[in-house]
């Protein structure tokens, strides 16, 4: 990203949270949804989950056209203005990413009790979890949707974004123009890598959510540890083992080892799941770029995160 993009993109969020923080004409038709409640234009049909300071809705775009959406709410009482910078780091996060197979941030608001909101694109399909079990798809074609998705993260770390709950859940996989494509959601816990441009913003180091997934890096589990571009490097291991052979990763502590029922699997693939997934970061591959390159000599194509613009 050039010095030009990144002042607009840095100039941008932050007037966008001003506004927000400040902001006293609210745009919404009601204050406190509940199903087939009514925001702007968007109307609530199934609450999907909650982070620390949102919940996620899966919505129903009415104006100026139709389509599915999910649609992210501040939790009453979250007004602080850590909790403000919190739940918006996902929308600013989104907003410096554009790549196929990341979420698209599409609106913004403002409900009439003063909870911001903002909307994403909704990614309707089989998640990496779900697909971990079918058969009908060939391991090599498994590979190719990780390799994608995989590039989507590179994407994200180009932009100084770690995403930290990278897990199969996840990682949808939808349907583009008669081919699958991954979509990685889910940012709400991410982190910005030192000295990125919104760093004065959002604390590289600040207060984190306790995770409780297999697919979280043992160094995320320490108090008061940096975790970087390597937590993902950790998660997306796990990931691939699950996705491959269909069975469960048992996550830190012990290394993942090829069942009877994987076989076929090449054994290179067994040294790139066990390095991904060493327990020591500095053991690691050094990021994405370095895990795809390790797998190149088994996808169908040449794996080049710059091509992607990843770099």
């Amino acid at each position: 990203m050039s010095e030009f993009s990144t002042k607009i993109i840095h100039g941008r969020e932050r007037l966008i949270l001003s506004l927000l923080l400040e902001s006293d004409a609210p745009d919404a038709v009601e204050a406190t949804p509940g199903v087939d409640s009514r925001i702007g234009p968007y109307v609530l049909l199934e609450r999907l989950g909650e982070g620390r300071v949102g919940v996620a809705w899966r919505a129903r775009q009415e104006q100026p056209f139709l389509r599915e959406v999910v649609l992210k709410l501040m939790k009453p009482g979250m007004d602080s203005r850590q909790d403000l910078a919190l739940f918006s780091l996902e929308r600013q996060a989104l907003a410096a990413m554009d790549h196929p197979s990341i979420v698209a941030l599409l609106d913004i608001g403002v409900t009439l009790d003063g909870r911001p909101y903002f909307v994403m694109e909704h990614a309707a399909g089989r998640s990496f979890a779900e697909l971990a079990g079918e058969t009908t798809i060939t391991w090599q074609e498994k590979l190719e949707l990780f390799i994608q998705a995989s590039l989507a993260v590179a994407h994200a770390h180009g932009r100084g974004i770690v995403h930290l709950d990278l897990q199969p859940a996840n990682i949808k996989v939808t349907q583009s123009e008669g081919r699958l494509l991954p979509k990685v959601i889910n940012f709400g816990v991410a982190r910005t890598l030192p000295r990125q441009w919104w760093g004065d913003l959002v604390p590289a180091h600040g207060p984190r959510p306790r995770l409780t997934s297999r697919f979280t890096s043992p160094e995320q589990l320490v108090d008061g540890s940096s975790p970087d571009q390597r937590s993902d490097v950790f998660a997306l291991g796990g990931i691939l083992h699950e996705l491959l052979t269909g069975t469960k990763f048992p996550g830190s502590g012990s290394g993942p080892q090829p069942s009877r029922d994987c076989q076929d699997l090449p054994a290179v693939l067994w040294d790139v799941i066990r390095q991904a997934t060493a327990q020591n970061p500095g053991e690691r591959h050094a990021d994405i770029n370095a895990l795809l390159a390790s797998l190149a000599p088994l996808a169908e194509r040449t794996v080049s995160p710059a091509e992607d613009g990843s770099s």
